[in-house]
């Protein structure tokens, strides 16, 4: 776990920013859900506000 730049997040007000590596859920209530592994990602320690980079978003878009 990383700790990124103490940027406020616009979502709450509140936090820090931490760099982590998770494993991702997709997928609604009318299909089943997939997830992905060890996808990087900015989460707000406060609210849980999650901010993908763009390798990430890629291997998100894949699935889609």
């Amino acid at each position: 776990m990383e700790l990124k730049k103490a940027y406020k997040c616009a979502n709450c007000g509140y936090g820090k920013m931490i760099h982590e590596i998770i494993d991702c859920e997709i997928g609604d209530a009318s299909c089943d859900k997939v997830i992905i592994p060890a996808i990087e990602v900015d989460i707000y320690d406060t609210c849980g506000k999650k901010f993908f980079g763009y390798e990430a978003a890629l291997k998100l878009e894949i699935v889609k």
